[in-house]
């Protein structure tokens, strides 16, 4: 079963728990940047998950101590909007631009697909990043 960090805000914790629980991952929750890399080196997720807002904003920060690890620095790692809403697409495409340029392996707009009623889309997108080995895109 893969085991999934979800990094996140308590509201992007509430939406991903139920819909990546129920579609079988192994989840492992943290909120705070300490917290996550304690479980990554003992957990060893196969992905994570950070949504934009996890600790007041920090997804980047996660993302470049990760990167910068070389225990854990091949992780896969999705940057996520789950719980924002009316963002402008410039700054949905420099999010993107930002988490790739980071070492991100994906922004994936989680809230938009749910919005659109597409949640079975976000299990298959992760499905896909967790089937791929390191370095594809």
């Amino acid at each position: 079963m893969p085991r999934i960090m979800i990094a996140g805000d308590p509201l992007t914790i509430e939406v991903l728990e139920p819909l990546l629980g129920g579609a079988g991952y192994e989840l492992i929750l943290v909120s705070t940047t300490k917290d996550a890399l304690t479980k990554i080196h003992s957990e060893k997720p196969d992905i994570i998950i950070c949504g934009m807002l996890f600790e007041e904003s920090r997804m980047f920060d996660l993302l470049k101590a990760v990167k910068a690890d070389p225990a854990i620095c091949e992780t896969k790692f999705i940057c996520s909007r789950v719980a924002v809403s009316d963002l402008p697409d410039a700054v949905m495409d420099a999010m993107n631009t930002a988490s790739r340029a980071l070492g991100a392996t994906m922004f994936l707009d989680i809230f938009a697909l749910i919005e659109q009623g597409k949640e079975a889309q976000v299990v298959k997108l992760i499905d896909d990043c967790l089937a791929r080995k390191q370095g594809e895109t």
